[in-house]
């Protein structure tokens, strides 16, 4: 038995409620079982198109089916309107699979193919013309060909899904966390399309952080100075597919009780936050001053409480009394 044979099993013994139908090598609708012309029963179509089918020849096939089609109608029924839109729509075969269904009426006195195009065709139930269950038969057909030739595409969207999920569980979960206006930021750059990937970088935007400063000028004065910051502007561009490795840059404008406002830049290499800002100084007895930056993420300490500032600020405290005493550290 062919594939293509193989998947119509199925198909065929499918109902759909109160929707027109295949029962077999006839067709339900209207409350009704109508017999299908033998040629174009889908049984007869499936055999006549396995060779195109198994070769993917989807051309072939609609054309095969609307020839078929045409070639039980008379010339009166060929020239009616609704007939020769049938026809294109078969050889066509643009519109999405759906679309050759056939839709029942809510007082189910009519079925209607092509409901949600520009020009659907409705056949009633009460005067169903002599060719009707033939049309149907060959819509639902074409509709279930249509299917298989889009497959593979919605094999590729659905594993692209896949992928853009596994990558926005990534970024929430490894990533460089965002504070609500951040991620409604980057939020803005999400793609329309399952298609479009997932940015690899980050816009940072009035991120606050937390931190140390420490006189670069003077080594007499290299006590640390704790002070809260301000990132206005900045970026993280992401260096691994999982989202657990960045670096990035930000202005940054930092407050501290004895030197005041600060204005300077920082740079981020994961979670290690380094910085330089200028302290204009209010006396004249006393220069500008230029400070090192040691932060941590507010974001860790407030919703994660990943660790202690105070402790952390007591460590790095340690750590620059050995650097500033020329010791070593690890």
């Amino acid at each position: 038995m062919r594939p293509f044979t193989l998947l119509t099993a199925g198909f065929f013994g499918w109902q759909a409620a109160c929707a027109a139908t295949l029962d077999g090598d006839a067709v339900r609708m209207c409350d009704r079982l109508l017999q299908v012309t033998p040629e174009l029963q889908p049984s007869a179509l499936i055999e006549a198109s396995a060779a195109d089918l198994d070769a993917r020849r989807f051309a072939a096939v609609y054309s095969r089916f609307a020839d078929r089609f045409e070639a039980t109608l008379d010339d009166a029924t060929k020239a009616e309107p609704a007939v020769a839109r049938f026809l294109a729509n078969v050889r066509a075969a643009r519109l999405e699979p759906a679309a050759f269904d056939a839709a029942p009426s809510d007082d189910r006195t009519r079925e209607t193919l092509f409901e949600n195009t520009d020009q659907p065709i409705a056949l009633a139930c009460d005067a169903l013309p002599r060719h009707a269950p033939d049309m149907v038969a060959v819509s639902l057909m074409t509709g279930w060909v249509r299917g298989q030739e889009r497959l593979p595409e919605l094999e590729r969207r659905a594993r692209r899904v896949v992928e853009q999920y596994r990558d926005h569980e990534a970024l929430l979960r490894n990533g460089l966390p965002m504070w609500p206006w951040e991620l409604w930021l980057n939020g803005k750059r999400l793609g329309r399309s399952d298609w479009e990937p997932l940015f690899r970088t980050q816009w940072v935007v009035l991120r606050p952080t937390a931190g140390v400063e420490i006189d670069a000028r003077s080594r007499a004065e290299g006590d640390l100075e704790a002070s809260i910051g301000i990132e206005p502007l900045g970026f993280v561009r992401y260096r691994t597919e999982d989202y657990a490795s960045w670096w990035g840059a930000s202005l940054l404008v930092t407050a501290s009780t004895r030197e005041g406002i600060g204005l300077g830049g920082l740079l981020r290499w994961n979670d290690y936050v380094l910085g330089v800002t200028h302290h204009e100084s209010d006396s004249p007895a006393k220069s500008d001053g230029v400070f090192i930056f040691l932060g941590v993420d507010l974001y860790d300490l407030v919703n994660r409480k990943r660790e202690d500032f105070a402790k952390w600020k007591d460590l790095q405290r340690q750590r620059v009394g050995k650097l500033l005493k020329g010791e070593e550290f690890r």
